[in-house]
């Protein structure tokens, strides 16, 4: 039977980083343009450091990145999985099913090298007796709060939620903002609802027992989460968790929380506890979910990412040996701490030991003590989205608790019947980033009265340089078409507004040859324009243009439509998703 990453992790017992595997410099005089590229999507991760330290290792290995910066990156992994359209070295945050793993993946249980991962946390990966993906780190995800500033006005870092709420009166007293709020993601929102909820009831026998019944449709929500809602609700009325200022970009809300005048930060993920700016700025600490008393105080447990090597792999002896030096040295404990972007995460090596000056050592007596949970997510990506609208609206004030409820009973008894999340079209053929282009734009322009639309594509032009505002995946005819999907090609996410602007048609083509420039990038990015069944645009005549552009050039208009309501909307009454079809009519 499977075990799931719950209660002990051994972090103390083991010496502190032995190198193996790899067994250091290679001096192998290969040229590394002999090698063909092992190619790896980024799926919104920063592999530079890994890249660096694997070619003091191995120069002659060549990686080939391909980009996905879009808003969900773990639906669009578990996309290319099901479609069996994945890059050598295969990248996924959650574990996908257990038969996708053994078609698509090379099993990898034999390698001397998986002795380098706790024992614990390989169980999890456990297929049938196969190991077809290594869990690379895990990051606790809590409250953070800002540490400098409660030893500046002399506050006592709450243990409970009693106290917690105790001490609001000091933090606004003081003149200081209590929290700010991540809610960019709507799976965030979900977890949250999980989160706060974890001490008193999701991670007692009954609320593990409900998650599971609840799943299978033999319980429902009302009549077993009324607390649950209501501790929810009391983080909600205490102002922690809130809609802020800019609930469509967690980058500005955590840039808000940075500029040292808020106590607690909401996000799920992890975040840098170190000192800001080299050591300039303020320090942060790591808090725990909190129970009522703080008698069961539950911190979230995430694997950061699972890795393995496509099966197609074995059609290649020479990419083959270069992937499984990749996979060896990802193992190794160089290259797991090289995948470490944050002082909030903690490496997967069986030589890890952690610090008692570490920023998450805290967290870590909690693991040893099985008061942890893991970020709730498997077994519910048919749920995530809308849970977490119903949550953000619960967070909103736009529904009750009660009607919170009832959304989540007739949610389960629809996706019960259907099978999994509704089927928004059907797609008939693969289609490419081009041809997502000119669907997102055809849904974007026919949702806001606009002539045309310009929608850049994806790409990567090096680390730090892909392209957020862009279409970042391809559509497949293998994989059902749900919000889910449609949110992996969406380039405004699942709460982007769509803008327009007004140009003339020569100023439209232009733009479009010229390609959309992200700041500190040289290169652009390709431009697809979409026209109503392919209209030439005069240049001397004025249209509405729907876009996703930074340039300050020009003015933009937030028509207050999210993209992808738009998309779902149109892709309902398109129906047949083709290469025909993508085309505005």
């Amino acid at each position: 039977m499977k075990r799931r990453f719950l209660a002990i992790i051994s972090l103390m017992l083991i010496p502190i980083f032995v190198l193996s595997g790899c067994g250091g410099t290679n001096n192998s005089d290969d040229d590394a343009s002999e090698h063909e590229a092992i190619t790896i999507v980024t799926y919104d991760k920063d592999f530079e450091a890994f890249e660096e330290a694997l070619h003091e290792v191995y120069p002659e290995i060549n990686l080939e990145f391909i980009s996905y910066d879009g808003y969900d990156s773990t639906d669009y992994a578990l996309t290319q999985l099901e479609a069996g359209d994945i890059s050598d070295i295969y990248m996924v945050r959650i574990l996908p099913d257990d038969e996708l793993q053994k078609e698509n993946l090379i099993d990898l249980s034999s390698y001397d090298f998986l002795s380098n991962i706790q024992l614990t946390m390989l169980e999890d990966s456990d297929v049938d007796g196969g190991v077809y993906l290594i869990p690379s780190n895990y990051k606790f995800i809590g409250i953070v709060y800002n540490k400098t500033l409660f030893e500046e006005n002399g506050w006592e870092v709450p243990q409970s939620l009693e106290e917690l709420e105790a001490l609001i009166s000091q933090i606004e007293a003081a003149g200081v903002n209590l929290s700010e709020c991540c809610t960019e993601y709507l799976g965030s929102s979900f977890a949250y609802f999980f989160d706060t909820a974890a001490p008193d009831y999701m991670t007692s026998l009954d609320g593990q027992q409900w998650m599971s019944d609840y799943l299978d449709g033999e319980e429902t929500a009302t009549g077993n989460l009324e607390e649950a809602v209501e501790i929810y609700q009391k983080w909600i009325d205490l102002g922690l968790i809130k809609i802020g200022e800019t609930p469509s970009d967690d980058d500005a809300t955590k840039e808000r929380f940075k500029e040292g005048n808020t106590a607690f930060l909401i996000v799920n993920g992890s975040e840098d506890l170190t000192q800001y700016e080299e050591e300039t700025g303020d320090e942060y600490g790591l808090l725990p979910y909190l129970s009522e008393d703080g008698s069961n105080n539950t911190i979230i447990t995430q694997v950061s990412a699972y890795y393995g090597l496509s099966a197609d792999l074995l059609d290649d002896p020479q990419k083959l040996e270069d992937a499984l030096k990749v996979i060896e040295f990802l193992t190794t404990d160089e290259g797991l701490e090289s995948l470490i972007t944050d002082s909030n995460s903690i490496s997967s090596s069986a030589n890890t030991v952690v610090s008692e000056d570490s920023p998450v050592y805290e967290a870590t007596l909690l693991v040893d003590a099985g008061k942890s949970m893991p970020l709730v997510y498997s077994g519910w990506e048919d749920y995530i989205s809308d849970i977490g609208q119903y949550s953000y609206d619960l967070i909103e004030g736009s529904i009750s608790g009660s009607e919170f409820l009832s959304l989540l009973d007739e949610l389960q008894a629809q996706i019960q019947m259907n099978g999994g999340q509704t089927v928004i079209a059907d797609v008939e053929e693969d289609l490419s980033y081009e041809q997502a282009a000119q669907l997102v734009g055809a849904a974007f322009a026919e949702a806001t009265g606009a002539d045309c639309a310009l929608i850049s594509i994806g790409g990567f032009h090096g680390h730090g340089l892909e392209n957020k505002n862009g279409v970042n995946a391809k559509i497949y005819a293998d994989v059902d078409l749900t919000t889910n999907v449609i949110c992996t090609f969406n380039p405004l996410g699942w709460s982007g507004s769509i803008q327009t602007m007004t140009l003339t048609g020569a100023e439209i083509k232009e733009l479009a040859e010229t390609g959309y420039y992200m700041e500190g990038d040289e290169t652009p990015f390709e431009y697809v324009l979409v026209t109503k069944d392919g209209e030439t645009l005069e240049d001397d005549e004025t249209y509405t243009v729907a876009c996703i552009t930074e340039a300050d050039e020009y003015e933009l208009t937030d028509t207050g439509v999210t993209g992808q309501d738009a998309l779902v909307e149109y892709l309902t009454e398109l129906e047949v998703v083709n290469s025909d079809t993508v085309i505005w009519k």
